[in-house]
């Protein structure tokens, strides 16, 4: 049986991208001597966080995540109790809220960490993938002219859709500095086989 003879090239565009949405965790704790002084010490916090939140309106939503208790030890021994609860929060980007948000936040005994993510309608994908298999197709000729060879039909394609990381926001960054996160770097890969004459 004679082996096909095709020629594959694997291609990737890539492109930046603005973020366009904020995702936000917030950790409230309490520690205390007994264990439900510590969730309460936890729960105080985290009505402060909830009444900070509510001013930002409908555009910012705030989640609850559940509570979890741990002991804290000294000399090997149970000192006290940590309890800690969760919370999440996501919103359009918009540098002003991130400003109002970040400085809330400051005000209040909490510990949080920010990401900047580029949610795509689609659009952006499909733009890139036309573009992947376009650049492929003109290697894959280059390549049989070279040879010698003539360029055939696509007999093959293989994608695998991309995950693209969020911009974390640095630890050490705050307000101004932190509102205007770095461009977001977004691509898409395909494998794609023509056969040859």
């Amino acid at each position: 049986m004679e082996h096909q003879k095709s020629i594959t090239v694997t291609k990737t565009a890539s492109a930046q991208a603005s973020a366009n949405k904020v995702s936000i965790t917030v950790t409230v704790t309490g520690e205390a001597k007994k264990s439900a002084a510590a969730i309460e010490l936890a729960d105080e916090k985290a009505s402060e966080l909830v009444k900070a939140f509510e001013r930002f309106g409908d555009g910012v939503t705030l989640g609850a995540g559940g509570i979890n208790v741990g002991a804290t030890y000294s000399d090997r021994k149970v000192a006290g109790y940590r309890a800690t609860r969760t919370f999440a929060a996501s919103f359009a980007y918009d540098k002003e809220t991130v400003v109002k948000v970040l400085d809330a936040l400051g005000e209040l005994p909490v510990e949080w960490r920010v990401a900047f993510s580029f949610e795509d309608d689609g659009s952006e994908r499909t733009r890139l993938l036309r573009s992947a298999v376009t650049e492929a197709k003109a290697d894959a000729k280059t390549i049989a002219d070279a040879a010698g060879v003539k360029l055939g039909t696509l007999v093959k394609v293989e994608y695998a859709p991309s995950f693209d990381r969020p911009v974390m926001l640095r630890a050490a960054s705050f307000g101004e500095n932190a509102a205007a996160p770095e461009q977001i770097s977004l691509s898409e890969t395909v494998v794609c086989s023509w056969d040859i004459a």
